[in-house]
């Protein structure tokens, strides 16, 4: 159809969403390339060759123009290399200013870099886990409380697409209390895995 969703992440609203875009001119033709690999096929695209030359962008934008940047900005301040400004990191394709602020800002709201833009010892500790940020920075925090199997539960739920399958809708009758629902989203995942595992 020459469109494809693809996540967008938004430093002004610090949320991604899910667009559907134009699919660049190299996507389209590698999608092409793919019929006939094993067996005789055709493609059949849903938009003119006019459409493809003047409306599609010639190449897809690069990840690290679309993506939060906390993740990579937390990598590059723990290798300790001295000089570094990150604003000024010369990037193969560079991102924009406004992400990399939004990248520190973050990080300084969860105390993973100091007002100095150096990285704390629990920056380091949540460099160590393959995580996002933030829900490293909740395991980090789990490990101080001694809550690490409910933290760790719940990082993982959030950290994949899709905990169900199939329909939902009356999934959660008798699991979660009305309690659980009113303590938020986090308690609700615990409490559904907790079932699920008994």
């Amino acid at each position: 159809p020459g469109v494809v969703k693809q996540i967008e992440y938004d430093a002004m609203t610090g949320m991604e969403t899910l667009k559907v875009v134009s699919i660049s001119a190299v996507q389209a033709k590698q999608r092409a390339g793919r019929a006939g690999r094993t067996q005789p096929g055709y493609c059949f695209r849903f938009y003119t060759k006019e459409n493809l030359e003047l409306d599609m962008p010639k190449i897809q934008k690069p990840e690290i123009q679309r993506n939060s940047l906390v993740g990579t900005i937390l990598y590059l301040k723990t290798l300790n290399l001295q000089g570094l400004d990150v604003m000024g990191f010369e990037f193969l394709d560079p991102p924009q200013p406004l992400l990399i602020a939004d990248a520190l800002r973050q990080l300084y709201l969860i105390g993973a870099i100091d007002c100095d833009g150096k990285v704390t010892s629990i920056g380091r500790d949540m460099s160590s886990l393959p995580l996002e940020p933030c829900l490293a920075r909740a395991m980090v925090e789990a490990k101080r409380l001694d809550c690490i199997v409910e933290t760790a539960t719940v990082c993982a739920m959030l950290s994949v697409e899709r905990i169900f399958t199939g329909n939902t809708s009356n999934a959660l009758v008798g699991i979660v209390s009305e309690e659980d629902f009113l303590l938020g989203d986090h308690v609700v995942l615990l409490r559904i895995y907790q079932a699920w595992q008994l």
